[in-house]
């Protein structure tokens, strides 16, 4: 019986990822026989080569867009899912393997990228904001974290003054 684990109240199996192997190692054995050995190494090179230099572009943008003053503060939480399912995609460019390299494809175009930012969206757990986080210019704190100071008498003389 395969191993199972649950996310978010849906299972999902080990099984898949043994399929996915097993997949992965007949696409690069198609490609070895179509191609040569030597080429098949040379393009999963390229493509770690690839996926790094697009890791490295998506951090610096996300970083970035932070750094501006209205960057994300629309819809931050919508910009960061997008910039971490690119970040997947930079991933699986530098994981071996060539149907992973068409899933890296899949999910560095926009298009793809913003549909699957809303797929696994669903599957990620919500954390409500409070409704002192939306409003402008305001440090949403918890209780922990502040106390009440109430002003000794001689801080009011100082003020009367």
């Amino acid at each position: 019986m395969p191993a199972v684990f649950n996310v978010q109240g849906r299972q999902f199996s080990f099984s898949w990822v043994a399929v996915w192997l097993v997949a992965e190692v007949l696409v690069f054995l198609a490609i070895v026989d179509r191609y040569g050995f030597l080429m098949a190494v040379l393009a999963q090179v390229a493509s770690a080569a690839l996926g790094i230099s697009l890791l490295r572009w998506h951090g610096r943008n996300t970083l970035q867009m932070f750094g501006q003053p209205n960057g994300a503060s629309n819809r931050p939480e919508q910009y960061l899912a997008q910039a971490a399912i690119g970040a997947l995609g930079a991933v699986l460019f530098i994981v071996p393997g060539f149907l992973s390299s068409i899933v890296a494809i899949l999910l560095i175009v926009p298009a793809f990228r913003h549909y699957a930012a809303k797929a696994f969206g669903k599957m990620l757990p919500v954390f409500p904001r409070s409704a002192a986080s939306s409003q402008p210019n305001t440090v949403d704190l918890d209780p922990t974290e502040w106390a009440n100071a109430s002003p000794s008498a001689s801080d009011e003389n100082k003020r009367l003054r």
